[in-house]
This record gives C-alpha cells, sequence and structure tokens, in this order.
C-alpha cells in the first residue's frame, strides 16, 4: 500500500525536511547542511509520496516549487510568515535538532491543520488515503466523486 504525505520544507544553508501522514503523524524529519533538492527527494521517496509540499513562509522559495513540481505536489504555504511562536508550538513535542528541523516539522503540521477538517470527515483507514490524495490533487472534487472514481 502507498503511504501519502505532507511534506514539510525549510531551506538555507541547513536543508531540513519532515513527512507527517495523513492522520496527523510525524514520520520523519532531518536535516543536512548543503543538502539542497537530491536530499529532500531521495529520503522523501523512500519513505512515501507526499501529495504537499509545504513551507513556513508566504512567499515560497523556487526550490519548494520545484519539490512539489517533481512529486506532482499541491504546494501550501500560509497566509502570512508564520511566526516564531507559532512554529514552536506546531512543533511541541518532537526532539528536533536545530530550527530547521523545526521549521520544517512546523511547515508541514500547519498544512495538515489545513486540512484537518476534510481529513477527520473522510476517516483514517487504508481507502481513506487514496480518497484524500484524490481530493488533495484536485483529481476528484467531492468525497463521494473520489469514492465512484476509485471503484471504477
Amino acid at each position: 500500500m502507498v503511504t501519502y504525505a505532507i511534506l514539510g520544507v525549510d531551506f538555507g544553508t541547513t536543508t531540513a525536511m519532515s513527512l507527517v501522514d495523513l492522520c496527523g503523524n510525524l514520520m520523519f524529519y532531518s536535516s543536512r547542511r548543503n543538502g539542497g533538492i537530491k536530499f529532500i527527494v531521495s529520503t522523501a521517496s523512500s519513505i512515501a509520496v507526499p501529495v504537499i509540499v509545504a513551507v513556513d513562509v508566504l512567499k515560497p522559495p523556487r526550490l519548494s516549487k520545484r519539490i512539489a513540481s517533481f512529486f506532482n505536489a499541491v504546494l501550501v504555504k500560509p497566509d502570512h510568515n508564520l511566526l516564531l511562536r507559532e512554529k514552536i508550538s506546531l512543533a511541541r513535542g518532537y526532539k528536533y535538532s536545530n530550527d530547521h528541523e523545526r521549521d520544517a516539522i512546523a511547515s508541514a503540521f500547519y498544512a495538515y491543520k489545513r486540512y484537518r477538517r476534510l481529513f477527520d470527515k473522510i476517516g483514517h483507514d487504508d481507502v481513506s488515503h487514496e480518497i484524500k490524495k484524490r481530493i488533495i490533487k484536485g483529481e476528484s472534487h467531492s468525497i463521494h466523486q473520489a469514492i465512484i472514481d476509485l471503484k471504477q
């Protein structure tokens, strides 16, 4: 079974990434100095299929757009640059090693929160993840349509 996820990214001299599944569980996070796109794409691909790429700033870095394009994923950005207190709150409870990992985790959970009502409405069983993916990516325009599409 395919595992779909939200990929949180943070770029800088140190590149960080996180993966949150569509049930809101943190699956993985890591950072690497001079990591870049190759680090994120190869690491994320080995764990899950990102359907959302999330950033913590209103104006997404060009690299985040390239990663979203590579995965054919939706790019989710906040309506404002996330404040430090918001990032700390979103990443609370996780033992991240640096600010970049915290920001990548916060980005992914911010995106998850944007979709949470829809995700809870759909449910959290194996079939529901495919339904969530179809709605996120615009392949189906409603839960009902996604279910019909899956049966075909």
